[in-house]
């Protein structure tokens, strides 16, 4: 069969599980708020600020960089763009940055990362989520977009600063769907975190993970054992689709995993080359898993850091590069929908929609 039309893509009723709110701080307006709250910047202009952006992602499609390099160019982006968010009014002008681009590229629905301990260094948690609130009961309002939060732990830190962090987070227990971790594993495992994770699930919340470094015998403990018997989703989770007895694992419990397709293609292209990442990443990995019926859910990661890539633009790359077809689009969109932390009734509604969509969409 033919790959999807662009026209299919965009159309598409979308669900994105897999956002980190402060990764799609644009560089342009990364450039703005710092200009506003008399944060300097190295760069001078907004205009060289955008550049920088898109030369370190394009560095990596092209090798002119290594991979070391270009992970410490991408926290840099990331982190330095936190620090100059430090009033409300940020915070809500990110979200609704986001939201805006979302309800143009028909996003129905949304969990997105809050890296909230890295905000917690530099302003109050109660700041970011006030301005991340006004702006979530905006875009249900006016974008008929659904919009959950989950507070995404920082796993450099020490699992008391986990559990510390996770407390003063309460506070806005009435709008935390769930909790995750995320940031650079050195490779010891999920288990010395089992405490918070624990917790949190008692506590009624979600949780899921980063383990896109993980072992085989971590991602086993991922999905039975961490925070009682296993997580919730599996973020970044593609090499659940290297051993069968882990897609085995993933299909009993009957949940899902996350994966970013540009944030993934490009390091495996730098790392080998465009053949080898597409065998890699598309046909090796989420076509795969997708024929293996394990639920995949596609996100765009950091669209800012990925210059710029959104959603649509990685569902996009998958019919550019491995001529997915409108039938695999569509079974993408409704894991993405039985992998969500929805209620049953909105579940419903969005697979209704989204099959609809499907049945009666015609080529141009």
């Amino acid at each position: 069969m033919a790959p999807a039309s662009s026209e299919f893509v965009r159309g598409l009723p979308k669900v994105e599980l897999h956002i980190h709110m402060e990764g799609a701080l644009s560089p342009s307006l990364r450039y703005r708020v710092a200009k506003r709250n008399g944060i300097p910047q190295i760069q001078e202009t907004e205009e060289e600020m955008v550049r920088d952006y898109q030369d370190a992602f394009n560095n990596i499609l092209t090798g002119e960089i290594t991979l070391e390099a270009a992970g410490k160019v991408f926290f840099d982006h990331f982190f330095d763009g936190i620090k100059v968010m430090i009033k409300e009014e940020d915070f809500y002008e990110l979200a609704m940055s986001y939201f805006e681009n979302a309800a143009k590229t028909n996003i129905r629905y949304a969990e997105i990362f809050v890296d909230f301990q890295s905000i917690m260094e530099t302003v109050s948690l109660d700041i970011a989520m006030s301005g991340y609130r006004k702006a979530q009961i905006e875009a249900e309002k006016n974008y008929n977009l659904k919009v959950e939060w989950i507070l995404s732990f920082d796993r450099s830190k020490e699992p008391a600063d986990l559990m510390r962090a996770y407390e003063e987070s309460l506070t806005h227990r009435d709008i935390i769907k769930g909790f995750a971790l995320a940031g650079i594993s050195d490779g010891s495992g999920l288990m010395k975190f089992n405490e918070v994770f624990t917790r949190a699930r008692k506590d009624g919340f979600f949780i899921t993970a980063h383990v896109e470094a993980e072992s085989t015998q971590n991602l086993h403990e991922c999905l039975s054992q961490v925070g009682g018997h296993g997580l919730d989703r599996l973020d970044h989770g593609m090499k659940v689709g290297e051993q069968q007895d882990l897609m085995n694992l993933i299909k009993k419990r009957n949940i899902g995993l996350t994966i970013c397709p540009w944030v993934t293609y490009g390091p495996a292209k730098l790392m080998t080359d465009h053949e080898s990442a597409v065998q890699t990443v598309f046909e090796n990995g989420i076509r795969k898993l997708c024929n293996h019926e394990v639920l995949v859910a596609v996100g765009s990661d950091d669209p800012a850091l990925a210059g710029g890539r959104w959603l649509e633009d990685n569902l996009s790359l998958l019919t550019d590069v491995a001529g997915f077809t409108e039938e695999e689009l569509l079974n993408l969109q409704l894991s993405a929908v039985r992998s969500s932390w929805a209620s049953d009734k909105h579940k419903a509604e969005l697979d209704e929609e989204i099959r609809t969509y499907a049945a009666n969409f015609k080529s141009p």
